[in-house]
């Protein structure tokens, strides 16, 4: 796929899903088989990044990613964006605690097929646990 087809797929998830919170664009946007990695777990599947996704939402109501730069080449899209968040529901078994936090991430995504095959998150785990004051988080699978 051309450089500019796989950036606007990706552009879509973004609007649709990170910024949209539309969870079912997941299913339009990703293969079935689709795996989401970041340094705290693992999800696979449709199915595993949809329930990600809703944790995330749930745990972070006012949660806001705002892309700032877009990278294609090929089938390979890199995002870099800002994560901003209050913990104002409860994240695995941390408690809601009314902090704040700015996490800057990086999000690599591989297409295949017109669809998003993998993507991967990149971000700093001391800054997140240190902000939210929160013991160091563990790694999950879904």
């Amino acid at each position: 796929m051309a450089a500019e087809g796989s950036k606007s797929i990706v552009e879509q998830f973004l609007d649709r899903v990170l910024i949209g919170r539309e969870l079912e664009a997941v299913a339009d946007l990703c293969r079935s088989e689709a795996t989401y990695r970041m340094p705290i777990g693992i999800a696979y599947g449709v199915s595993g990044i949809t329930a990600l996704f809703a944790k995330t939402f749930s745990a972070f109501p006012d949660c806001r990613f705002l892309p700032e730069t877009i990278l294609s080449d090929g089938d390979r899209v890199g995002v870099r964006l800002t994560m901003r968040a209050t913990l104002t529901g409860a994240l695995d078994e941390h408690l809601p605690s009314g902090r704040r936090m700015v996490l800057p991430e990086i999000w690599l995504f591989q297409l295949s097929d017109g669809k998003i095959s993998e993507i991967e998150v990149i971000f700093d785990t001391a800054l997140l646990t240190a902000t939210l004051n929160i013991p160091e988080i563990q790694r999950v699978e879904r």
